[in-house]
């Protein structure tokens, strides 16, 4: 994991525990980026999904698209009420993948190593450790991984594409990531 993905999950819920601390409410979020945040943050703070691999992407507007994987219909359920009560929040996609081996990880148990919520968390690890990647997004499902986000160059692309095969042996991988040098990471 990064240190920028680690600084926010950790003010994340600092800044929410402030405000309501404080008995203020945030504010409606300004443009997308601060509605993706908004909706990244209420998911990490909500006790029972904070702890999954839920990313947040940007479709149009105001309408919003989660992945990762949940344990059970419950909390993907939960996931999307979550979202939708985010001020602002038009729309809710939901992408999130139920995979019962993912309430083995958060309870340190071993998952059964072919789960789609082991495949999620060494596909992003792997992401995560190579800096022009930090901004690449893995969605895992049966039988195909999507990699979505922006990054310098068409070398970084395919890099990415390859680190997720090799973590996700025998699944398609659709590269769907942007090759925009102006959105991508500073490195």
């Amino acid at each position: 994991m990064t240190w920028q993905r680690i600084t926010w999950l950790v003010l994340l819920p600092m800044l929410g525990v402030l405000h309501q601390a404080m008995g203020q409410t945030a504010p409606p979020p300004a443009g997308p980026a601060d509605l993706q945040h908004a909706v990244a943050q209420a998911l990490i703070l909500n006790s029972d999904l904070g702890q999954y691999p839920l990313t947040v992407t940007m479709d149009s507007g105001s309408a919003v698209t989660l992945d990762g994987v949940l344990p059970n219909a419950q909390d993907r359920t939960e996931a999307e009420n979550v979202a939708k009560a985010v001020p602002g929040v038009t729309q809710v996609t939901d992408h999130i993948v139920v995979d019962a081996a993912a309430s083995l990880l958060t309870a340190g148990a071993a998952p059964p190593p072919d789960s789609l919520a082991v495949t999620q968390f060494r596909i992003q690890d792997a992401l995560d450790s190579d800096l022009a990647l930090i901004a690449v997004t893995a969605s895992v499902y049966p039988q195909l991984v999507t990699l979505t986000g922006y990054v310098a160059t068409a070398a970084d692309k395919a890099r990415a594409g390859e680190l997720a095969q090799q973590n996700a042996a025998g699944v398609k991988v659709a590269n769907a990531i942007a090759v925009s040098p102006a959105n991508a990471p500073v490195q």
